[in-house]
This record gives C-alpha cells, structure tokens and sequence, in this order.
C-alpha cells in the first residue's frame, strides 16, 4: 500500500493522459486550445486556456421581424458584444474547471486564460492573460450542475479566487500571474 501511495503521489504522466482523453473529446463552439500539468503531491492541476479573440464572437443577433414572418439580422451594439465574450470565456473557463475536478482525483486547480494581443511595448502580437482562477473540488460541488442554464458563468467564477481586471462595462485588461 505504500508503494501505491508514492507511486499516486508521483505518477503525473497517468492522469496526464487520463485528462487529456477527456479534453479530447469536448466540443466547444469556438477554438479553445488547452495546455495543462498535474502535480498529484499537491493535488493540482495548472491549466492555460487559449481562448478565442473577441473578434471571433458574433457580431450581430437575430430575430423575428414584427409580423413574425421573417428572420431579421441586427448589429449587436459593442458593448453587447463584449458581454458576450466575457460570459463565453469565463464559460470556457468553468467548464475546464468542472471536467478537470471530476475528472482526476485532485482538489484544486489553477486555470488561466490568455488571449492574442498587440503588444503596445513593441508592436509584437502577445499572449496577454486575462483571468485567472483557484477554484476547489468543494466550491465546485456546490454548483447545481442539474440547473446550469440558471447559472452565471461571470458569478460563479467570482466564488473562487479570481483574478481578473474587468471593467463594468466588460473590457479585460492584462493581468499578472
């Protein structure tokens, strides 16, 4: 039993491939890359999150014209589009959350997200993180996964140790990890 115990301790490689099968096997709307390790001693798992750019999101929505008879294409106004993209990733960063905690046998994970910017230091195309979350097996159980469509991605995240500089009307700013 110890030899099993040290070998749980320090066997990343299995639980590696474990959730990488997982991860495999998600569909998301939008591209999202995954990069990920697990550190079994510490119970953890570090994850980046590539997320998609804000200009990949819709930029216009659609309803019924008055009389009901047709589809009508309308602009979303900017600030639409960028709630949008701030409930999409922190979507994105929920989900991870959830499929990684009740894939592995771990208690916490550290996941961060970072999207592809202009550099305004040297003009470079960067990764600039955005968000970055602690979340635990235990705060992530008492989320009601059977009522999901009840729940905010933006204000569950905000249950964990969140780090993220997000303005009120959904503009991210960088953040240090």
């Amino acid at each position: 039993t110890a030899n099993l115990a040290s070998r749980f301790a320090s066997d990343s490689g299995y639980f590696e491939a474990l959730l990488n099968a997982v991860l495999q096997q998600t569909d998301w709307p939008r591209e999202t890359l995954v990069s990920f390790e697990v550190d079994p001693a510490r119970s953890l798992i570090r994850m980046d999150v590539d997320l998609p750019e804000i200009d990949d999101m819709p930029q216009s929505g659609f309803s019924l014209n008055r009389g009901g008879s047709d589809i009508v294409e309308k602009p979303l106004s900017q600030k639409a589009v960028r709630e949008n993209y701030a409930r999409h990733v922190h979507g994105c960063l929920l989900r991870l959350i959830g499929i990684s905690l009740f894939t592995l046998p771990f208690e916490n994970i550290v996941i961060s997200g970072f999207t592809q910017r202009i550099s305004k230091q040297t003009g470079n195309l960067i990764d600039d993180y955005i968000l970055s979350c602690h979340a635990t097996k235990q705060g992530v159980i008492g989320i009601n996964f059977n009522n999901l469509e009840e729940v905010d991605p933006i204000a569950a995240l905000e249950r964990f140790a969140l780090n993220r500089d997000m303005t009120s009307t959904c503009i991210f700013k960088s953040i240090v990890l």
